[in-house]
């Protein structure tokens, strides 16, 4: 089964390589691929599902590469997981470089992240959902199949911190620091989201609970986040 993996509301200009991993700029009918080819038909009818506000296919996203294979191909269990984890990172950045009180603000939601599996026989949508007993799939139809760009996600070309991503992939190697970290940012990034389905006490924990990880704050006492910015300070 093909695979193709994207961020469908993050746009880039240009393509960007860092460690194991290459974005490329989508535009439909155009890029990364080229007009008339079979892998920008394929790529374009994949994203027909995704939509503006107002039901119209967005025209511009970003495709993941990894390693050295191909953009469209399946990957592996072990290649997805890296790619998630990837993608939190490039949420990380992103949300490092953020503008506050002007145009140029990005939230998590806007590094949403996809890794869409498909025949190239069409057919329906399959739809997987969590149930605390397990797994529920539902198949829809692709006439009616549509996935909105939330409301609260602004239309620019992202900016990463690249020297950042970079730092945080060499800290992965280091096993006194990555765990922590990596909880951090995953915690981070959930608190930073926008939406309007996760109330803002819930991202006042994860944010304290991103801080306390990436801190080491194992007895659970109110003056440990305290006394470790302290110590940093």
């Amino acid at each position: 089964m093909s695979m193709l993996a994207f961020f469908p509301w993050m746009e880039i200009s240009e393509i960007i390589a860092v460690e194991d991993y290459t974005l490329a700029p989508y535009s439909r009918g155009e890029k990364p691929f080229g007009r008339g080819e079979k892998n920008q038909e394929i790529a374009d009818s994949i994203f027909l599902p995704y939509v503006e506000p107002n039901g119209k296919p967005i025209t511009l996203a970003t495709l993941v590469q990894t390693g050295k294979g191909a953009l469209i191909r399946d990957f592996s269990e072990s290649e997805r997981d890296s790619l998630f984890l990837f993608s939190e990172i490039v949420a990380f950045t992103g949300l490092s470089d953020r503008e506050y009180f002007g145009y140029r603000y990005v939230n998590r939601d806007t590094f949403s992240f996809v890794i869409k599996a498909f025949q190239e026989s069409g057919g329906g949508v399959s739809i997987p959902s969590r149930r605390r007993d397990g797994w529920n799939d539902k198949i829809i139809s692709p006439d009616i199949y549509r996935v909105y760009k939330p409301y609260h996600v602004g239309d620019f070309s992202a900016q990463l911190n690249i020297p950042l991503v970079k730092a945080l992939f060499e800290a992965k190697n280091q096993d006194n620091v990555w765990p922590m970290a990596e909880d951090a940012i995953f915690w981070f990034n959930l608190a930073n989201t926008d939406s309007p389905t996760i109330p803002q006490q819930a991202e006042t924990v994860m944010i304290v609970s991103a801080m306390e990880r990436l801190m080491d704050c194992r007895r659970g006492k109110v003056d440990d986040l305290i006394n470790a910015v302290k110590s940093l300070l």
